[in-house]
């Protein structure tokens, strides 16, 4: 339980549930804002800050993966 209670303080979650299903580690994350957006119309896509929230959504995939210190195939569905 050490690790998903890291997890929850290092995403800053309001509330972090972690289930298991068939072979498959699934994760909820209650934080203040959406995560994984791909914006609005009226945005560019190639707006930079857009860009750079996109890169540090994914960087915080890695960190639960290490933080769970998960395998990295833990990636592949």
């Amino acid at each position: 339980m050490g690790r998903p209670v890291q997890l929850a303080k290092a995403l800053d979650s309001k509330r972090t549930e972690v289930s298991f299903s068939s072979n498959m580690l699934l994760i909820s994350v209650c934080g203040s804002k959406d995560q994984f957006e791909a914006g609005n119309l009226f945005t560019n896509a190639t707006d930079k800050r857009r860009v750079e929230r996109l890169v540090d959504e994914i960087c915080r995939v890695f960190d639960i993966i290490d933080t769970l210190q998960l395998p990295l195939k833990a990636l592949l569905i």
